[in-house]
């Protein structure tokens, strides 16, 4: 197993400060996407508050969950970017990565997609999207809420490591085409959109 430092402690999944609504919209995205594929197992890395592995059991899917950090009492222990060896063969119907593997410098991105391959027929992931946003939205009767958004990518401003995100797309260098570089080595995109109500957060649906 990778040597690698735990970077959040368990109370920072508190409820109160951790889940906020536009939290709330991504983990709606997350058990959808998950509900349309129609898998009968489901593995999360990176269980967070585990709000969304609940729901998923509740909807009656067989859910498995995956992290480094023991205290949040994973099925499997482990760092992500050894996940194919400690899983030890097994294969899920979908897999679920979510704002997680940006907690990874990005030279160890392509070789995490590569396992993730090896372990999921599909894969769920999100990774923030940084951009300064205008947004506006109209909201019709019988027709819903209609939203155009307006973004400017801060390609002029570098991330700073702070103890949790060693990369985000939006800034430096890491550019929305990178990323898709880099998942389609291993993965084809079956869908790509950002959360209407959380454009911070970009959901990639592959397989």
């Amino acid at each position: 197993m990778n040597d690698i430092q735990i970077q959040v402690d368990p109370s920072h999944y508190d409820l109160e400060k951790y889940v906020n609504v536009e939290r709330w919209c991504s983990y709606y995205h997350q058990i959808l996407e998950t509900i349309k594929l129609k898998p009968q197992s489901v593995l999360i890395i990176g269980i967070g508050d585990n709000i969304v592995g609940k729901v998923l059991s509740m909807q009656g899917f067989d859910v498995y969950t995956y992290d480094f950090d023991k205290d949040l009492n994973p099925d499997f222990t482990g760092n992500v970017t050894d996940v194919d060896n400690m899983l030890q063969g097994k294969k899920f119907d979908v897999v679920l990565v979510c704002q997680m593997l940006e907690h990874l410098p990005y030279n160890q991105f392509e070789d995490t997609l590569k396992k993730l391959r090896l372990i999921g027929t599909y894969v769920i992931m999100s990774l923030p999207h940084t951009r300064v946003n205008l947004t506006l939205s109209v909201k019709l009767h019988h027709c819903g809420t209609k939203s155009l958004n307006f973004g400017l990518h801060q390609f002029w401003k570098k991330l700073k490591f702070h103890g949790e995100h060693y990369w985000e797309i939006g800034k430096g260098k890491h550019t929305k085409r990178k990323i898709k570089r880099s998942i389609e080595k291993y993965f084809s995109i079956k869908k790509k959109f950002l959360a209407v109500e959380n454009h911070d957060h970009i959901f990639y649906v592959l397989f």
